[in-house]
């Protein structure tokens, strides 16, 4: 009988090997440390893992380079050491307090899968099959888990449940966007204008997504093939969407960038659609082309677009437009202060074809909202510093780039003086200095978050944060900073009172209120002045968010107590317990100046809260 040939050629055994050996590494040690799929897990957490699947891959090249004849205990020994104590020296020297269970785990498994082969070569297909099943068992639970992760932040007012959704939209091309409510969801257009609608769900995710089948008002794909290759990093997108209910069917209309092919000038422009609409039936009617047109060049810059939308108490569309980086610096004279310029202004259409300037010397304009009291306020990004809160007039100067409280990129100053100041420019509200990569705005409504009525909601891109502006007539009294850890393009409140935020990714978040009747979140209360870490100022204890199976004393920047310092291990339900119940007796001669909660009740209550409190 003809024996079977069970051989797998080394040109596709060891690249299979090395493949399914690095997800091992990488996925096994992080669920079995955090006990949740990796689209769950902070970046910080994903980056251990992932270096130090770089780190067992080097290694496992190490020895394939070497040949059998490295199997050697020693050489063996030295290259795992330089590989894996590389990698470990990497987590502790630039991420803060990397889990030694996972260095441990991920590198003593990295060592025994890149070691294995060698001694069991002649049974390769048998084994490669075990390792590249198990690499799979591994990753489905990642594939198959609700693509949710949800974190909970406290603030001055409100303790917050906040929701990151991912995978509702295709993978976004283009920054940019927006996001406005629509019944009792939201309308959301990507950067490069897909749309789709967004409504409430009792699912895995608060939020389902239809696509629907409005097509882009622009031909992206035809301005960036008429661009010459210098200019094939434009953006050409979508940045403004507003919706009109009042008639029947409603009507959409969104704000973009567009390109003359005869002018081979750039325009910013505003289109409209009638919706509900098939792709058979939709038609955009471009309402308004800004003037002049924009010829690509030194001065020029297509961050600074602007293209918000918003409607006036009266019923007239207000759009924002950005000067495009003509600020007077390349010897062009400042767009924002041409009257014969549509740059730099906000500018009000009558829905006939016409249109006049609204208000002048505006920089960028990224967000803009009317709130129930007929008021106009609109954010703008200054230079280097200087973002603006603004509150609108009709026929105002807001200044620009004749008033700014920024300066020069690398400058202390900013070079573009008033040929003559005369009080006439308008000041902003609220200044932020330094830049917060300021973007959308909205009001915050009754519903939900009760104790922010009335308030000004502010999205950051840069500080990947919210800021919410609590007004005194039409003075800001404060800015509390709210961490949101992505960059915020664009913000909406639903009928019901929960806001959603899009970022530039094509994540959608969601911020719900928590109610304070829990009572281990009451428990909590008491801990946040010391342990909830604040925007921009250092705590005085560690944060406890992720604290279980966390290491004791394990954050560097703290300088703990010798007795806690020294007690090793994880912290455990059983520990947690112990140490809330009397910390002085679980680690005699700790610094924690608390007398300990003697209701073992309320011990698991406050337990079961820091559990979910990721």
């Amino acid at each position: 009988m003809r024996r079977l040939n069970l051989e797998i050629p080394s040109m596709l055994f060891w690249p299979l090997w090395h493949v399914a050996s690095v997800v091992l590494v990488v996925v096994v040690p992080l669920q079995l440390r955090f006990g949740q799929p990796l689209l769950h897990l902070p970046t910080e957490k994903l980056v251990e893992g992932l270096v130090l699947g770089v780190a067992s891959l080097v290694f496992s090249l190490f020895l394939k380079v070497q040949g059998p004849q490295s199997i050697r205990f020693l050489p063996t020994c030295i290259a795992s050491l330089v590989c894996f104590g590389t990698g470990a020296f990497f987590l502790y020297t630039c991420r803060e307090s990397p889990s030694r269970w996972i260095i441990l785990g991920s590198a003593g498994l990295g060592i025994t899968l890149a070691v294995f082969p060698y001694f069991l070569r002649r049974h390769g297909l048998f084994v490669l099959l075990a390792l590249i099943g198990a690499a799979t068992l591994a990753i489905v639970p990642n594939l198959r888990a609700p693509v949710e992760q949800n974190k909970t932040l406290w603030t001055s007012l409100n303790s917050v449940v906040v929701t990151y959704c991912r995978g509702l939209v295709a993978p976004v091309t283009s920054d940019g966007g927006a996001i406005v409510k629509y019944g009792e969801g939201f309308l959301l257009v990507t950067g490069s204008g897909e749309f789709y609608r967004l409504e409430w769900s009792e699912g895995p995710l608060p939020l389902k997504s239809t696509r629907l089948s409005l097509p882009a008002p622009m031909d992206r794909a035809a301005m960036l093939a008429d661009q010459p290759e210098y200019q094939k990093k434009l953006r050409l997108r979508v940045m403004g969407l507003a919706v009109d209910t009042s008639s029947t069917p409603a009507r959409i209309y969104v704000a973009h960038q567009s390109w003359n092919r005869q002018e081979k000038a750039f325009h910013m422009s505003v289109s409209m659609a009638v919706l509900p609409a098939s792709a058979a039936s939709v038609g955009w009617t471009t309402i308004f082309d800004s003037q002049p047109g924009l010829a690509y060049g030194p001065a020029f810059d297509d961050i600074e677009t602007g293209g918000r939308l918003a409607f006036t108490p009266e019923g007239k569309l207000l759009v924002t437009i950005g000067d495009h980086g003509f600020d007077g610096r390349s010897g062009v004279p400042p767009l924002a202060q041409a009257e014969n310029s549509d740059y730099g202004k906000t500018v009000m259409l009558d829905g006939k074809g016409g249109h006049e300037h609204f208000t002048s010397g505006h920089r960028n304009p990224q967000g803009l909202t009317v709130d129930r009291k007929g008021r106009i306020w609109e954010t703008e990004h200054g230079p280097q510093g200087g973002d603006e809160i603004n509150l609108l007039h009709q026929g105002t100067n807001y200044g620009w780039p004749f008033q700014t409280y920024g300066t020069d990129y690398g400058h202390t100053y900013w070079p573009v003086l008033a040929p003559e100041d005369t009080g006439q420019y308008q000041k902003p509200v609220h200044a932020f200095v330094p830049s917060v990569a300021i973007s959308d705005i909205i009001e915050l409504g009754p519903k939900m978050f009760g104790e922010w009525e009335g308030d000004l909601l502010v999205g950051s891109l840069r500080l990947q944060s919210l800021y919410r502006v609590r007004l005194d007539g039409d003075r800001v009294v404060y800015v509390e900073p709210i961490r949101i850890e992505h960059r915020l393009r664009a913000l909406a409140q639903g009928k019901d009172g929960r806001i959603v935020l899009w970022d530039d990714t094509g994540v959608l978040i969601v911020l719900t209120k928590t109610l304070r009747e829990n009572t281990g979140q009451r428990l909590y209360g008491h801990c946040i002045q010391c342990h909830e870490p604040v925007e921009g100022m250092p705590t005085v204890a560690p944060s406890l968010h992720s604290v279980l199976g966390r290491s004791v004393a394990s954050e560097r920047r703290y300088n703990y107590s010798p007795a806690l310092s020294k007690l090793g291990g994880a912290w455990s339900e059983e520990r947690l317990s112990q140490f809330l119940e009397n910390p002085a007796k679980f680690a005699p001669g700790t610094m924690m100046k608390f007398e300990g909660i003697a209701d073992s009740k309320e011990r698991k209550a406050l337990i079961e809260f820091l559990k979910e409190y990721r």
